[in-house]
């Protein structure tokens, strides 16, 4: 009875979670991008022959997110940049120009500003 009780008490909890999703998908274009719902659920997927996706969501409710599953709020960012071994988000442009001076001889390293623009050393 106790474990009934407690799924009912999940369950209601989960449906009481209904929300919003907010993707903000930016790319060269929409090809290779799809976009999916399934039972207020949302499902973005990207091939890999894409050029550089950014992919940023905002959730509230219940999510099934990059990294799992879970009920409540939150925020992720995905990149997919192809040829890139490291990806890094730079918020400054004095963060850009340390990370430039100190991967000055490293190659296939890919930095994402915080306007969106890719820059592929």
């Amino acid at each position: 009875m106790r474990v009934q009780a407690a799924l009912a008490c999940l369950l209601a909890f989960a449906l009481s979670q209904a929300g919003c999703t907010v993707v903000r998908i930016q790319a060269p274009s929409k090809d290779g991008v799809e976009v999916k719902q399934r039972f207020g659920i949302v499902s973005v997927s990207l091939s890999q022959q894409q050029g550089p996706v950014i992919v940023e969501s905002t959730n509230l409710g219940a999510i099934n997110g990059y990294s799992g599953f879970s009920l409540g709020f939150r925020q992720e960012t995905l990149a997919q940049v192809g040829g890139c071994q490291i990806v890094l988000w730079i918020k400054t442009n004095e963060s850009l120009a340390e990370l430039n001076r100190l991967l000055a001889d490293k190659t296939d390293v890919c930095t994402i500003r915080s306007d969106g623009t890719i820059e592929r050393k």
